[in-house]
């Protein structure tokens, strides 16, 4: 069992790479659209189109930083370079496709939680005055539970590592909200909108 969790614990760090990025950054284009005070179309073309954009970016970039990592732990070790740690480390972590595909899943399954209020309306009309709530609702309890997974795996206090997921993805949602509301208002000042 000891052995499984310690394998686990390389999974996680991708998986909570991929998620508090594709949750925070769908959260922010969510909030972003809802103060411009843009229809619903919007938020699920933007939100959507960020999502899988987003995604594959990260996974592909994460790819690309696994392998420059073997392969700079290749030269080092042809130089004869004390790393024994590092190189006990390269042999427990993921390859760098699986990093890749773990980001990515990552990335998709809990970046689409801040849209599941918006599609949904669309499926059954919810009150337009109820969907960013929900959506707040539903993205804050994302963020805990990633939090809980990375403190769990990481042997920290996991409500404390879950209220510090929240407290991150709440401030950067914030920001992308004041953003939309404050251009929305500079353009309607300025005969933009």
């Amino acid at each position: 069992m000891k052995e499984a969790v310690g394998k686990l614990q390389y999974w996680v760090v991708d998986f909570v790479y991929g998620s508090l990025d594709g949750v925070v950054t769908t959260f922010a284009v969510v909030a972003g659209v809802v103060g411009a005070n843009l229809p619903v179309s919007i938020i699920l073309i933007m939100g959507a189109a960020n999502l899988f954009a987003d995604g594959f970016s990260m996974s592909i970039g994460r790819y690309m930083s696994g392998t420059s990592e073997d392969e700079l732990l290749v030269q080092l070790k042809k130089r004869r370079t004390k790393l024994s740690r590092h190189i006990y480390i390269e042999d427990k972590m993921l390859s760098p496709l699986k990093a890749a595909l773990v980001t990515f899943v990552a990335f998709i399954g809990v970046g689409t939680v801040p849209l599941l209020p918006y599609a949904y309306h669309f499926l059954y009309p919810l009150p337009a005055s109820s969907l960013f709530g929900l959506t707040i609702a539903a993205t804050l309890l994302a963020l805990f539970l990633v939090g809980i997974v990375k403190g769990w795996a990481l042997n920290e206090h996991k409500i404390r590592s879950g209220l510090g997921a929240m407290f991150i993805g709440g401030a950067a949602a914030a920001v992308a909200y004041y953003v939309g509301y404050w251009i929305k208002n500079v353009l309607m000042i300025n005969g933009g909108i």
